[in-house]
């Protein structure tokens, strides 16, 4: 890994559980800096005194902060620097019926999934391009790869972040930025407690639907998620550092891959969506030719 330091800098956001904790502590196991974030420190005292026992920084950083430019300031001024590997980990998921959301819990959805990594990744871009170094790691999800019923505001958000980052990959390439995009499935975490559900009650008329049973079976499922915190931690890590499994894994143009899947769950989500996409393509494409100019 290309870095403007020679033990790299990284900042990571959602730092208190989960994948975003598991990093934070895999870097700092390994000697890198780290500047670990979240929106109330002094609700996990233990795990601030953990990170900075370690070596690490704690900061309060709410992603959704209007003052969030003014923030990411204080997070250069840590070690002098914008750091090497910037990884937006903070998210929550909004879950239920589509009708039932106010227009203000859509905001908050995306607020915190879509446009506090947008502000973060415009906020360190500039620099890295400067100095032709960096990586941006955005944690999207296998719901931004097929959305499930229920899943609409959480899925567009995350389906929303896949398209920046992918346009970030290629867009930053010319700069020797590299863009990462993770996509998770399902994991151990506290993820589903903090998940947001619409004020206004599901009609009736949904007792029963896929709908119904995909909100119910999201409340039981916590405890028996497939995904391991700390081998995504470290899959994530290997992807930053072009380590393992990742050393000299480039696509045909010789560049790195832009998606990791985590999780068995999250490649089966990959394969239902490039199943879907290939029989709808063999179904549309007569469709879509019959549209062309005849002089084209």
């Amino acid at each position: 890994m290309s870095t403007s330091t020679p033990t790299p800098i990284w900042f990571i956001t959602g730092s208190s559980s989960g994948l975003g904790l598991a990093l934070t502590l895999h870097a700092l196991r390994a000697g890198h800096r780290v500047i670990a974030t979240s929106r109330n420190p002094s609700k996990n005292p233990d795990l601030v005194t953990q990170v900075e026992a370690l070596g690490g920084v704690w900061l309060a950083l709410d992603v959704t902060s209007p003052e969030l430019d003014e923030l990411m300031s204080k997070v250069v001024d840590v070690y002098g620097a914008v750091p090497d590997v910037v990884v937006n980990c903070a998210g929550y998921a909004a879950i239920g019926a589509f009708e039932c959301f106010s227009e203000q819990e859509a905001r908050a959805q995306f607020d915190t999934n879509f446009f506090g990594p947008l502000k973060i990744c415009r906020s360190v871009i500039p620099a890295m391009r400067e100095r032709r170094s960096g990586v941006i790691v955005n944690i999207s999800s296998a719901a931004g790869v097929v959305s499930r019923p229920s899943r609409c505001l959480y899925g567009s958000s995350k389906f929303a972040l896949a398209g920046l980052t992918e346009s970030l990959y290629y867009e930053l390439q010319p700069f020797s930025v590299r863009v990462l995009l993770i996509e998770p499935g399902a994991f151990v975490t506290p993820f589903a407690a903090s998940i947001q559900y619409p004020a206004q009650p599901i009609p009736e008329d949904y007792k029963d639907t896929i709908t119904d049973v995909v909100i119910e079976a999201t409340k039981k499922f916590a405890d028996s998620a497939p995904g391991d915190t700390d081998k995504g931690a470290g899959v994530i890590f290997d992807a930053v550092m072009r380590e393992g499994a990742f050393k000299d894994l480039v696509n045909a143009n010789g560049k790195e891959w832009l998606r990791v899947p985590l999780g068995s769950d999250a490649l089966r989500r990959w394969r239902e969506k490039v199943n879907d996409l290939e029989g709808n393509f063999g179904a549309m494409e007569v469709v879509g030719r019959s549209t062309d100019r005849e002089e084209v």
